[in-house]
């Protein structure tokens, strides 16, 4: 079995960190409508089901689960587009979006894209993969 990198464990943290926040304090904007509020929490069912993903990931990660990585990726995406239209609305967050951005940070270090099978184009360029097809 594979060894896991500490990089791989900081990250399961932080994303464990991000669903807590996320839950606790209904940070992103995606969902306005009243109909998708819960009415004990005040947070809405998006931000519950973006961090109960979160949590799956985080032990995807801590699993080594090839879908993983790109999972994290995505679920980061999905972030950072909340924080910027959060910034466009007036009410921005910079700690949700400067976490974001440092886990998108920490997901592309070499020793964390590695055990998930995200190799660098470029070593596969030198190792003579010419044809553009044969990258991706």
């Amino acid at each position: 079995m594979e060894r896991r990198p500490r990089g791989v464990t900081i990250i399961a943290l932080m994303l464990v960190g991000q669903a807590i926040v996320w839950a606790a304090t209904d940070t992103l904007y995606f969902s306005e409508l009243p109909s998708l509020r819960l009415p004990a929490a005040g947070t809405s069912g998006f931000i519950i089901a973006l961090a109960g993903l979160n949590l799956v990931i985080a032990v995807g990660m801590l699993l080594l689960r090839s879908w993983a990585w790109l999972a994290a990726m995505t679920v980061q995406g999905i972030s950072l587009a909340g924080g910027l239209w959060a910034y466009y609305r007036g009410t921005p967050d910079f700690i949700i979006m400067g976490t974001s951005v440092l886990v998108v940070l920490y997901l592309n270090l070499r020793e964390v894209r590695r055990p998930f099978g995200v190799e660098d184009l470029r070593l596969l360029w030198k190792a003579g993969l010419e044809e553009t097809d044969e990258l991706l």
